[in-house]
Protein backbone atom coordinates (compact mmCIF):
# COMPACT_ATOMS: atom_id res chain seq x y z
CA UNK A 1 0.00 0.00 0.00
CA UNK A 2 1.43 3.37 -0.39
CA UNK A 3 1.91 5.91 1.95
CA UNK A 4 1.57 9.52 1.53
CA UNK A 5 5.06 10.22 0.83
CA UNK A 6 4.50 7.73 -1.97
CA UNK A 7 2.29 9.29 -3.92
CA UNK A 8 3.51 12.88 -3.56
CA UNK A 9 6.82 11.55 -5.14
CA UNK A 10 5.04 9.72 -7.61
CA UNK A 11 3.21 13.12 -8.60
CA UNK A 12 6.84 14.91 -9.08
CA UNK A 13 7.95 12.14 -11.21
CA UNK A 14 4.94 12.07 -13.66
CA UNK A 15 5.03 15.89 -13.78
CA UNK A 16 8.75 15.44 -14.34
CA UNK A 17 8.20 13.00 -17.09
CA UNK A 18 5.45 14.98 -18.72
CA UNK A 19 7.18 18.02 -18.46
CA UNK A 20 10.68 16.20 -20.60
CA UNK A 21 7.93 14.46 -23.27
CA UNK A 22 6.50 17.78 -24.21
CA UNK A 23 9.85 19.72 -24.13
CA UNK A 24 11.35 16.82 -26.48
CA UNK A 25 8.04 16.91 -28.66
CA UNK A 26 7.44 20.70 -29.23
CA UNK A 27 10.99 21.93 -28.90
CA UNK A 28 11.62 18.98 -31.71
CA UNK A 29 9.24 20.64 -33.80
CA UNK A 30 10.12 24.29 -33.39
CA UNK A 31 14.03 23.81 -33.79
CA UNK A 32 13.12 22.06 -37.66
CA UNK A 33 11.13 25.03 -38.77
CA UNK A 34 13.77 27.53 -37.15
CA UNK A 35 17.24 25.87 -38.74
CA UNK A 36 17.88 26.66 -42.45
CA UNK A 37 20.31 24.07 -42.34
CA UNK A 38 22.18 20.89 -40.74
CA UNK A 39 25.03 23.20 -39.15
CA UNK A 40 22.18 25.55 -37.64
CA UNK A 41 19.96 22.23 -36.77
CA UNK A 42 23.29 20.97 -33.97
CA UNK A 43 23.68 24.02 -32.73
CA UNK A 44 20.01 24.67 -31.98
CA UNK A 45 19.95 21.04 -30.54
CA UNK A 46 22.80 21.78 -28.73
CA UNK A 47 21.52 24.98 -27.15
CA UNK A 48 17.92 22.99 -26.55
CA UNK A 49 19.60 20.45 -24.65
CA UNK A 50 21.41 23.05 -22.31
CA UNK A 51 18.49 24.43 -21.68
CA UNK A 52 16.83 21.75 -20.75
CA UNK A 53 19.66 20.77 -18.25
CA UNK A 54 19.39 24.32 -16.71
CA UNK A 55 15.72 23.83 -16.19
CA UNK A 56 16.34 20.49 -14.98
CA UNK A 57 18.81 20.99 -12.85
CA UNK A 58 16.58 24.04 -11.55
CA UNK A 59 14.21 21.37 -10.26
CA UNK A 60 16.10 19.28 -8.66
CA UNK A 61 17.62 22.56 -6.55
CA UNK A 62 14.57 22.95 -5.75
CA UNK A 63 13.66 19.74 -4.47
CA UNK A 64 16.75 19.22 -2.93
CA UNK A 65 16.49 22.56 -1.58
CA UNK A 66 12.66 21.34 0.16
CA UNK A 67 14.17 18.36 1.41
CA UNK A 68 17.08 19.66 3.45
CA UNK A 69 15.51 22.29 4.48
CA UNK A 70 12.93 19.59 6.00
CA UNK A 71 15.74 17.50 7.29
CA UNK A 72 17.54 20.29 9.46
CA UNK A 73 14.12 21.33 10.89
CA UNK A 74 14.07 17.74 12.17
CA UNK A 75 17.09 17.89 12.98
CA UNK A 76 16.78 21.12 14.70
CA UNK A 77 13.78 19.40 16.53
CA UNK A 78 15.35 16.43 17.45
CA UNK A 79 18.15 18.19 19.03
CA UNK A 80 15.60 20.76 20.92
CA UNK A 81 13.88 17.82 22.27
CA UNK A 82 17.17 15.86 22.81
CA UNK A 83 18.00 18.99 24.96
CA UNK A 84 14.37 18.89 26.75
CA UNK A 85 14.85 14.81 27.46
CA UNK A 86 18.26 15.44 29.03
CA UNK A 87 16.88 18.38 31.47
CA UNK A 88 13.93 15.41 32.51
CA UNK A 89 16.77 13.34 33.28
CA UNK A 90 18.53 15.55 35.66
CA UNK A 91 15.58 16.15 37.27
CA UNK A 92 14.36 12.27 37.46
CA UNK A 93 17.43 11.77 38.42
CA UNK A 94 17.57 14.51 41.09
CA UNK A 95 13.88 13.11 41.95
CA UNK A 96 15.08 9.55 42.92
CA UNK A 97 18.14 10.79 44.80
CA UNK A 98 15.97 12.89 46.94
CA UNK A 99 13.95 9.96 47.19
CA UNK A 100 16.42 7.33 47.78
CA UNK A 101 17.62 9.88 50.50
CA UNK A 102 13.90 9.90 52.30
CA UNK A 103 13.95 6.16 52.01
CA UNK A 104 17.22 5.60 53.61
CA UNK A 105 16.06 8.03 56.17
CA UNK A 106 12.60 6.00 56.58
CA UNK A 107 14.93 2.84 56.98
CA UNK A 108 16.84 4.43 59.58
CA UNK A 109 14.05 5.49 61.83
CA UNK A 110 12.46 1.96 61.16
CA UNK A 111 15.71 0.70 62.45
CA UNK A 112 15.81 2.65 65.28
CA UNK A 113 11.99 2.01 65.82
CA UNK A 114 12.72 -1.72 66.02
CA UNK A 115 15.63 -1.41 68.01
CA UNK A 116 13.69 0.27 70.71
CA UNK A 117 10.42 -1.97 70.38
CA UNK A 118 13.24 -4.87 70.47
CA UNK A 119 14.96 -3.65 74.07
CA UNK A 120 13.28 -0.73 75.50
CA UNK A 121 9.69 -2.44 75.58
CA UNK A 122 10.24 -5.99 75.90
CA UNK A 123 12.87 -4.93 79.43
CA UNK A 124 10.04 -3.72 81.05
CA UNK A 125 7.65 -6.36 80.33
CA UNK A 126 10.22 -8.82 81.26
CA UNK A 127 10.27 -7.44 84.69
CA UNK A 128 6.85 -7.41 84.93
CA UNK A 129 6.05 -11.12 84.48
CA UNK A 130 9.29 -12.03 86.42
CA UNK A 131 8.01 -10.44 89.20
CA UNK A 132 4.48 -11.83 88.57
CA UNK A 133 6.04 -15.29 88.40
CA UNK A 134 7.68 -14.19 91.60
CA UNK A 135 4.73 -13.49 93.17
CA UNK A 136 2.80 -16.43 92.42
CA UNK A 137 5.45 -18.69 92.72
CA UNK A 138 7.02 -17.43 96.27
CA UNK A 139 4.16 -15.88 97.92
CA UNK A 140 1.45 -17.98 96.70
CA UNK A 141 0.20 -19.27 100.08
CA UNK A 142 -0.42 -15.22 101.34
CA UNK A 143 -2.92 -14.48 98.20
CA UNK A 144 -6.14 -15.05 97.88
CA UNK A 145 -7.69 -16.41 94.86
CA UNK A 146 -8.66 -13.28 93.38
CA UNK A 147 -5.34 -12.04 93.57
CA UNK A 148 -3.92 -15.00 91.95
CA UNK A 149 -6.44 -14.41 89.16
CA UNK A 150 -5.42 -11.02 88.77
CA UNK A 151 -1.52 -11.78 88.93
CA UNK A 152 -2.11 -14.69 86.25
CA UNK A 153 -4.00 -12.31 83.97
CA UNK A 154 -1.05 -9.76 84.49
CA UNK A 155 1.16 -12.29 82.78
CA UNK A 156 -1.29 -13.27 80.02
CA UNK A 157 -1.00 -9.56 79.24
CA UNK A 158 2.24 -9.59 79.38
CA UNK A 159 2.68 -12.51 77.07
CA UNK A 160 0.58 -11.32 74.70
CA UNK A 161 1.93 -8.23 74.26
CA UNK A 162 5.13 -9.91 73.75
CA UNK A 163 3.96 -11.84 71.00
CA UNK A 164 2.51 -8.76 69.54
CA UNK A 165 5.97 -6.88 69.64
CA UNK A 166 7.44 -9.88 68.03
CA UNK A 167 4.75 -10.21 65.35
CA UNK A 168 5.46 -6.40 64.86
CA UNK A 169 8.98 -6.76 64.61
CA UNK A 170 8.32 -9.76 62.06
CA UNK A 171 6.67 -7.26 60.06
CA UNK A 172 9.29 -4.58 59.82
CA UNK A 173 11.75 -6.37 58.75
CA UNK A 174 9.81 -8.27 56.52
CA UNK A 175 9.41 -4.81 54.58
CA UNK A 176 13.17 -4.23 54.47
CA UNK A 177 13.71 -8.06 53.74
CA UNK A 178 15.87 -8.16 50.02
CA UNK A 179 13.78 -10.57 47.91
CA UNK A 180 16.08 -13.86 46.81
CA UNK A 181 14.08 -15.51 43.99
CA UNK A 182 14.86 -19.09 42.58
CA UNK A 183 13.44 -22.16 42.00
CA UNK A 184 10.98 -23.64 44.44
CA UNK A 185 9.27 -26.75 44.53
CA UNK A 186 5.88 -26.50 46.13
CA UNK A 187 4.90 -30.08 46.92
CA UNK A 188 8.11 -30.40 49.19
CA UNK A 189 7.50 -27.50 50.92
CA UNK A 190 4.41 -27.48 51.49
CA UNK A 191 4.61 -31.68 53.20
CA UNK A 192 7.61 -30.11 55.22
CA UNK A 193 5.29 -27.15 56.65
CA UNK A 194 2.63 -29.87 57.71
CA UNK A 195 4.96 -31.73 59.24
CA UNK A 196 6.36 -28.77 61.34
CA UNK A 197 3.15 -28.89 62.91
CA UNK A 198 1.99 -32.44 62.98
CA UNK A 199 1.60 -32.07 66.97
CA UNK A 200 -0.80 -30.06 66.70
CA UNK A 201 -2.56 -31.80 63.94
CA UNK A 202 -2.83 -34.73 65.95
CA UNK A 203 -4.05 -33.08 69.14
CA UNK A 204 -6.48 -31.19 67.30
CA UNK A 205 -7.47 -34.79 65.20
CA UNK A 206 -8.02 -32.43 61.97
CA UNK A 207 -7.44 -34.07 58.87
CA UNK A 208 -4.77 -32.65 56.62
CA UNK A 209 -5.19 -33.50 52.71
CA UNK A 210 -2.32 -32.17 50.67
CA UNK A 211 -3.51 -31.55 46.69
CA UNK A 212 -0.37 -30.38 45.77
CA UNK A 213 1.54 -31.36 42.06
CA UNK A 214 5.15 -30.96 40.92
CA UNK A 215 4.93 -27.72 40.60
CA UNK A 216 8.29 -25.09 40.84
CA UNK A 217 7.34 -21.65 40.51
CA UNK A 218 10.00 -18.98 40.46
CA UNK A 219 9.63 -16.61 43.67
CA UNK A 220 11.12 -15.88 47.18
CA UNK A 221 11.12 -19.27 49.58
CA UNK A 222 11.56 -17.15 52.25
CA UNK A 223 8.33 -14.97 51.71
CA UNK A 224 6.49 -17.65 50.28
CA UNK A 225 7.40 -20.29 53.38
CA UNK A 226 5.50 -16.95 55.66
CA UNK A 227 2.51 -17.14 53.36
CA UNK A 228 2.02 -20.57 53.50
CA UNK A 229 2.93 -20.84 57.40
CA UNK A 230 0.56 -18.13 58.63
CA UNK A 231 -2.48 -19.52 56.07
CA UNK A 232 -1.79 -22.94 57.67
CA UNK A 233 -1.78 -21.86 61.00
CA UNK A 234 -4.82 -19.63 60.85
CA UNK A 235 -7.03 -22.54 59.06
CA UNK A 236 -5.95 -25.00 62.14
CA UNK A 237 -7.07 -21.90 64.49
CA UNK A 238 -10.29 -21.24 62.73
CA UNK A 239 -11.08 -24.70 61.93
CA UNK A 240 -10.24 -26.21 66.02
CA UNK A 241 -13.71 -27.48 67.66
CA UNK A 242 -16.03 -27.95 64.48
CA UNK A 243 -16.90 -31.76 64.07
CA UNK A 244 -14.66 -33.77 61.80
CA UNK A 245 -12.06 -30.70 61.29
CA UNK A 246 -10.33 -30.68 57.63
CA UNK A 247 -7.67 -28.83 55.83
CA UNK A 248 -7.25 -29.18 52.21
CA UNK A 249 -4.01 -27.11 50.65
CA UNK A 250 -3.95 -26.93 46.61
CA UNK A 251 -2.06 -25.59 43.92
CA UNK A 252 -2.51 -25.18 40.06
CA UNK A 253 -0.57 -23.55 37.39
CA UNK A 254 -2.91 -21.28 35.31
CA UNK A 255 -1.47 -18.98 32.62
CA UNK A 256 1.26 -16.82 33.97
CA UNK A 257 0.51 -17.34 37.17
CA UNK A 258 0.30 -20.23 39.93
CA UNK A 259 -2.43 -20.54 42.47
CA UNK A 260 -2.17 -21.88 45.66
CA UNK A 261 -4.82 -22.56 48.09
CA UNK A 262 -6.00 -23.26 51.87
CA UNK A 263 -9.01 -24.43 52.97
CA UNK A 264 -11.12 -24.82 55.98
CA UNK A 265 -14.16 -26.38 57.27
CA UNK A 266 -14.06 -23.61 60.37
CA UNK A 267 -15.96 -21.14 61.46
CA UNK A 268 -15.88 -18.79 58.53
CA UNK A 269 -16.97 -15.15 58.43
CA UNK A 270 -19.10 -12.74 56.63
CA UNK A 271 -17.71 -11.75 53.45
CA UNK A 272 -18.44 -8.00 53.73
CA UNK A 273 -15.33 -8.26 56.33
CA UNK A 274 -12.77 -9.69 52.93
CA UNK A 275 -10.97 -6.38 52.85
CA UNK A 276 -10.22 -5.84 56.43
CA UNK A 277 -9.36 -9.26 57.28
CA UNK A 278 -5.81 -8.79 55.73
CA UNK A 279 -5.51 -5.32 57.98
CA UNK A 280 -3.25 -5.21 60.35
CA UNK A 281 -4.37 -5.83 64.19
CA UNK A 282 -7.58 -6.68 62.33
CA UNK A 283 -10.02 -9.03 64.17
CA UNK A 284 -13.19 -10.25 63.90
CA UNK A 285 -13.33 -12.77 66.85
CA UNK A 286 -12.71 -12.11 70.29
CA UNK A 287 -9.15 -13.07 71.71
CA UNK A 288 -10.47 -14.84 74.43
CA UNK A 289 -12.01 -17.44 71.84
CA UNK A 290 -9.24 -17.21 69.36
CA UNK A 291 -5.63 -15.80 70.48
CA UNK A 292 -3.44 -14.04 67.84
CA UNK A 293 -2.33 -10.65 67.68
CA UNK A 294 -4.33 -9.62 64.17
CA UNK A 295 -0.68 -9.27 62.49
CA UNK A 296 -0.96 -12.86 60.58
CA UNK A 297 -2.45 -12.05 57.81
CA UNK A 298 -1.64 -8.68 57.06
CA UNK A 299 1.92 -10.14 56.61
CA UNK A 300 1.09 -12.19 54.46
CA UNK A 301 -0.67 -9.77 52.09
CA UNK A 302 2.51 -8.05 52.32
CA UNK A 303 4.53 -10.71 51.85
CA UNK A 304 2.59 -11.96 48.53
CA UNK A 305 2.40 -8.26 47.31
CA UNK A 306 6.49 -7.76 47.38
CA UNK A 307 6.11 -11.48 44.98
CA UNK A 308 4.12 -9.49 42.52
CA UNK A 309 0.96 -11.42 43.43
CA UNK A 310 -1.69 -11.24 45.10
CA UNK A 311 -4.26 -12.74 47.86
CA UNK A 312 -7.99 -12.87 48.47
CA UNK A 313 -10.34 -14.80 50.78
CA UNK A 314 -13.98 -16.95 49.89
CA UNK A 315 -15.85 -17.77 52.55
CA UNK A 316 -19.27 -18.08 54.58
CA UNK A 317 -19.67 -17.86 58.57
CA UNK A 318 -20.00 -21.51 59.82
CA UNK A 319 -18.44 -22.67 56.22
CA UNK A 320 -15.18 -22.51 56.46
CA UNK A 321 -12.94 -20.33 54.38
CA UNK A 322 -10.67 -20.65 51.30
CA UNK A 323 -7.80 -17.89 51.07
CA UNK A 324 -5.85 -18.93 47.69
CA UNK A 325 -2.43 -16.82 46.52
CA UNK A 326 -1.62 -16.42 42.66
CA UNK A 327 2.20 -15.58 42.46
CA UNK A 328 4.13 -15.37 38.84
CA UNK A 329 5.25 -18.42 37.65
Amino acid sequence: MLTSVDRKALRIAGGYALFGVLWIAFSDQAIVGLASDAAELTRLQTWKGALYVVVTAALVFALSRAVLAREASLADDLRAKESDLRVLNAELEQRVRERTAQLEAANQALEAFSYSVSHDLKTPLRGIDGYSKLLLDEHAAGLDEEARRFLENVRKGVAQMQRLIDDLLAYSRMERRRLTRGPVALAPLVRALVAERTAGIDAARVTVAVEVPDITVDTDLDGLTLVLRNLLDNALKFSAGVPEPRITIGARRDDGHVSLWVRDNGIGFDMKFHDRIFEIFSRLERAESYPGTGVGLAMVRKAVQRMGGQVCAESEQGRGATFRVDIPA
